[in-house]
């Protein structure tokens, strides 16, 4: 596809991260093919966001799109909120763009995923970086059984050249119009966590996502830690990523009878997991937040847990 034929907008979810909106926001307004739009949801932020925008001139800019919502909806809430406003735009585009606010996307990011363009599929992503260059290989997945959706990252050594895969993080995630259309908006009710790859996995109902290798992003983020034998520190998210994995499943396997045994095992196993010694001060939390998320994934009560809040 020539450059010039590539339109695209982008989609922005934010809250209380005004440095690192900036960054992004002016990293996509100094692509070598400049979106028809950047639209920015702000997630209800208590940081004055909206100053900082103005003070540094983005809000000037008449490619932005600001949105300020009266209350936080989550992640999950803010890219419906974005994809919704975004596919109803009265513009000439044909692509749709999806990131977080600590998203930074190299200048040519948008030119090497239009050069990559195949008029069969329909989603591409780019290879995420950390700040030190190394590459963040759990944006990139693929799923190994769809019996119980076990995923697994695409490895380091294969970022030879471009890829498949089936997951995808909305860290640079860009869709066609056309797909958004058809699969909807990502689900507002999980709150957060989960919501892309359940939205990944509606895409590949129509289309193959291609991952272009030499379109990148650093993701300004810090790394958690990874040490198993590390004491464990509480996290109120752990509930959303839980229950909202479980309605994900019930959602996109392909065998429910083996899928209900998978979940009653993932039930007992998390039980069991949350007695180890790792666990112990704060067994009762981790074995709450175990009981509450299945619990209400099996009586569908979504949305935001008022339990559950950071």
């Amino acid at each position: 596809m020539e450059p010039s034929e590539f339109k695209y907008v982008c989609v922005i979810v934010t809250f209380n991260r005004k440095e690192k909106l900036v960054d992004s926001v002016y990293s996509l307004l100094d692509q070598s093919i400049v979106p028809r739009k950047v639209v920015i949801i702000d997630n209800h932020s208590t940081d004055n966001t909206m100053g900082y925008l103005e003070d540094n001139g983005v809000l000037k800019n008449p490619i932005i799109d600001y949105f300020q919502l009266d209350k936080n909806i989550g992640g999950s809430g803010g890219f419906y909120e974005g994809l919704r406003r975004a596919v109803s735009l009265n513009l000439d585009f044909d692509w749709i763009s999806v990131s977080d606010d600590d998203a930074v996307f190299d200048r040519d990011f948008f030119r090497n995923v239009s050069s990559s363009y195949q008029p069969n599929i329909l989603a591409y992503t780019g290879s995420v970086r950390l700040e030190d260059g190394r590459l963040q290989v759990s944006h990139r997945r693929r799923v190994t059984n769809y019996n119980y959706l076990h995923e697994k990252f695409v490895d380091e050594r294969q970022y030879d050249r471009n890829f498949m895969i089936d997951i995808a993080s909305f860290v640079g995630l860009v869709v066609s119009r056309s797909v958004v259309k058809k699969i909807g908006l990502p689900r507002k009710d999980f709150f957060i966590w989960y919501d892309d790859i359940e939205y990944s996995l509606r895409i590949r109902e129509y289309t193959k996502i291609l991952n272009v290798v030499n379109a990148e992003i650093t993701h300004k983020t810090e790394v958690p830690s990874n040490d198993y034998h590390s004491q464990y520190t509480p996290d109120w998210r752990e509930y959303y990523g839980i229950r909202n994995r479980l309605i994900t499943l019930r959602l996109h396997t392909r065998n429910h009878v083996i899928t209900f045994f998978y979940i009653c095992y993932s039930f007992l196993s998390l039980s069991v997991k949350g007695l180890g010694a790792k666990y112990a001060k704060h067994r009762v939390h981790f074995l709450k937040v175990v009981f509450c998320a299945y619990w209400d994934a099996l009586w569908g009560k979504m949305g935001k847990n008022k339990r559950f809040m950071p």
